[in-house]
């Protein structure tokens, strides 16, 4: 696991500074949703249905545009649909539908369009139901519930008008650490196995999940490892139902701009399409699957925090701008045990197959630990002689994801489940299920700064050829110069004060008072 290192820090710098670096910023983080009704017409070589099973989907990588101020998301579901057929065994199809979603930021004057913005989605199919209504036709309706969220980059310029002499501008700037990402993908690994296929076995159908568990930095970018677990699911000579795994391990090389050091990365993978040949007693499978590479730190970027003139009179405005600030982002694996009781299961049923799909629901801060919620669901094929049913299960439970100081703000999390298993415990069917998720946690602090200063009449002349000036308690060597529209620099200079950060407490160590 990657250690999370972040938090904000500052720093005072006066004028004299390269200009000020951008900084990050959330312009849109809202759920859409929208609805997918679909008929589907078998083809002519699987079985007709006689009852559905189950219906379960999978979500390949979508293709995303972003552009001006919106960032659309066009994808497909992979609907894999297990029925009995008329034959009355057990048959699958995989069918699939399309979906598109748009998000529109609403981005202020200091917001960078197009491609200062990048977008994360994610998106989960709810309350799922297929309806038979012909031997060889069937609707799947669902819900899909899309978050997308949409960062663009904070302009921290401060405009300045009027000004007749730029030497006259005295700036406090203040150094913090801000959030800075980088993303981008591989989709087009290609990932084999084969399974022994015995003579009079049946292939009811395969299914692979897909997850990475390291990524780390390379020439080109990034690279990352994993592992594709594929499924068999198929009837042997004596026509029993019967469950085998081939674990298959991948690398995928992934282009990203890593511009220095201090990067930490995470990265998942997408199924995106599987594919079975049968060939001289085995199973030939493939899965086609996409590779995403995320990679976050924290660099420094500059705020205007306060501004005066010399020479002429200033009117600033000021704003509160919300910092990222990057805490966590990393790889991470964990398991969930769990049990359930079925009622209405057959006499004599035994468990012949377990799917489980797992989501994030929110993320707590306890105890020095980042705890992330997960609602596993799980799906239990079930057989008793000729007769099945399937059976579903919703559990909840934590895991811990890493550790730190910060209470968080934000947070995105993918999670593959990679195998999953159901027993029978006396009354209970006991439930576990391996999980990689891919975790990244950032949190947000406020920082009040000039946004923009007009400047306007000449500052009026002291009388005196000199002033002395006593500090009230709390003040600085900047607030006596800004009282005293001086130069703090030359304050400090005529003073015998050390110069560094004229705002810092000890500003004024060593004197009572100042000659202005």
């Amino acid at each position: 696991m990657n250690k999370p290192n972040g938090g904000i820090a500052a720093s005072d710098e006066i004028i004299f500074a390269p200009p000020a670096d951008g900084v990050g910023a959330t312009v849109y983080d809202s759920d859409i949703n929208s609805e997918i009704s679909d008929d589907f017409t078998l083809p002519d070589y699987l079985p007709e249905i006689r009852r559905l099973l189950r219906v379960m989907p999978t979500f390949p990588s979508p293709s995303e545009y972003i552009g001006g101020s919106d960032a659309e998301f066009a994808g497909k579901i992979n609907w894999r649909v297990l029925y009995v057929g008329n034959d009355g065994k057990p048959a699958t199809a995989n069918l699939s539908s399309a979906y598109e979603v748009k998000a529109q930021a609403d981005l202020s004057d200091n917001i960078a369009h197009g491609s200062g913005l990048h977008a994360e989605h994610s998106v989960v199919a709810e309350n799922v139901s297929g309806k038979v209504t012909a031997p060889r036709k069937l609707g799947i309706r669902c819900r899909l519930r899309h978050h997308v969220k949409i960062y663009g980059e904070r302009n921290t310029d401060t405009e300045i008008t009027g000004c007749t002499s730029d030497e006259s501008v005295k700036k406090l700037e203040k150094t913090f650490l801000t959030l800075i990402t980088e993303k981008g993908k591989n989709n087009s690994v290609a990932v084999e196995t084969a399974f022994p296929i015995e003579d009079g076995s049946n292939v009811i159908g395969v299914r692979a999940s897909a997850a990475v568990d390291s990524c780390f930095p390379s020439d080109s970018g990034a690279v990352c490892r994993g592992n594709v677990i594929f499924t068999l699911l198929c009837t042997d000579s004596e026509n029993r139902v019967i469950t085998s795994e081939n674990t298959v391990a991948f690398e995928a090389p992934v282009e990203l701009d890593l511009d220095g050091d201090g990067w930490c990365l995470s990265g998942y993978a997408c199924v995106d399409e599987v594919s079975s040949d049968e060939a001289e007693g085995s199973l030939l499978c493939r899965a086609d699957i996409t590779a995403i590479c995320k990679a976050q730190k924290n660099a420094p970027a500059r705020l205007t925090c306060d501004i005066y003139s010399t020479e002429q009179v200033a009117y600033p405005t000021f704003g509160t701008f919300d910092i990222p600030y990057f805490i966590l982002c990393t790889n991470t694996s964990f398991g969930h045990d769990g049990s359930a009781v079925f009622d209405g299961l057959p006499e004599g049923a035994e468990i012949l197959d377990c799917v489980c799909d797992a989501q994030p629901t929110g993320m707590r801060f306890e105890n020095g630990k980042y705890l992330l919620d997960i609602r596993c669901r799980y799906n239990i094929l079930f057989g008793a002689g000729d007769e099945y049913t399937c059976k579903e299960t919703e559990q909840n439970f934590s895991a811990e994801v890493g550790s730190g100081s910060d209470t968080h703000n934000e947070y995105a999390a993918h999670l593959s489940v990679m195998s999953c298993r159901a027993k029978t415990e006396g009354e209970n069917i006991a439930l576990s299920a391996d999980i990689e998720a891919a975790v990244s946690i950032f949190g947000e602090a406020e920082q009040k700064v000039v946004t923009s200063v007009k400047l306007g009449e000449k500052t009026p002349a002291r009388r005196a050829a000199w002033t002395v000036a006593y500090a009230a308690p709390g003040e600085t060597l900047w607030d006596i110069a800004k009282r005293y529209s001086a130069d703090p620099a030359d304050l400090a200079a005529a003073n015998g004060l050390k110069y560094s950060s004229p705002d810092a407490p000890d500003s004024l160590e060593g004197t009572d008072f100042l000659i202005v």
